[in-house]
């Protein structure tokens, strides 16, 4: 009886540790702090990547993973914004590395799944840089919204316009961690794959591509990482 006993306070001992360092979820940890929004201007267009809160994987930069939390991206302030167990809008200020949206709904009403991510620190450091990432493998194609704003008073009206304005940017992420401006044309294109050079230029004449536009870009990449 005494051994029985012994041996359950062992394990009891054991276990509660591990207990305690498993990982809460987001809503519980996200160590947030409420959202409280003060305006005094009417708005026209928006700082959000969507208006609605959508569900998403949330990835800390320490490398801690929450899945299920329903999250909106401010791209002017680089604020990530999700709900609570009871539906309150909290800020997080843990440290995040990438957002992906698990199924992602378009203004057409189109699913997807959409990641964003910062390549140096957090993406929701002041002065971040947030890219989505358009397609990812040896090299990825990288998208980047910036938001501005601008305040107007509009004739006869006593109120403040924002006026948030929207700028896209492509980027490319080298193999060796770089994060340089993505230039257009063919042969800018085919000189990003050194190593698979006369396949890519083969894809290009043969589908007729300019590379002048970014959905011929993406189709390269795309073919590029394709590849093995």
């Amino acid at each position: 009886m005494i051994k029985a006993l012994l041996l359950s306070t062992i394990c009891i001992s054991l276990f509660q540790p591990l207990a305690a360092q498993a990982p809460f979820s987001f809503m519980e940890n996200g160590d947030g702090k409420p959202l409280f929004i003060q305006s005094n201007y009417v708005a026209e267009g928006s700082p959000y990547l969507n208006d609605e809160y959508r569900m998403a994987q949330v990835t800390a930069l320490n490398g801690t993973v929450y899945s299920n939390v329903q999250v909106k991206l401010n791209l002017l302030d680089h604020v990530i914004q999700y709900l609570d167990r009871q539906g309150k809008e909290m800020i997080t200020e843990i440290p995040i590395k990438q957002v992906k949206f698990t199924s992602y709904v378009s203004e057409d009403r189109e699913v997807s799944e959409l990641t964003f991510a910062s390549y140096a620190g957090a993406m929701n450091a002041p002065n971040a840089v947030i890219y989505q990432v358009i397609d990812s493998g040896a090299i990825t194609l990288l998208k980047n919204t910036s938001v501005s704003f601008r305040d107007e008073k509009k004739y006869g009206s006593a109120n403040t316009t924002r006026i948030f304005e929207r700028k896209e940017t492509y980027s490319v992420l080298t193999p060796d961690g770089r994060v340089k401006h993505l230039e257009r044309g063919k042969d800018n294109v085919i000189a990003l794959f050194p190593d698979k050079q006369r396949q890519v230029e083969a894809f290009i004449e043969q589908e007729k591509l300019k590379c002048n536009s970014i959905k011929d870009c993406e189709l390269v990449f795309t073919f590029y990482n394709s590849l093995k």
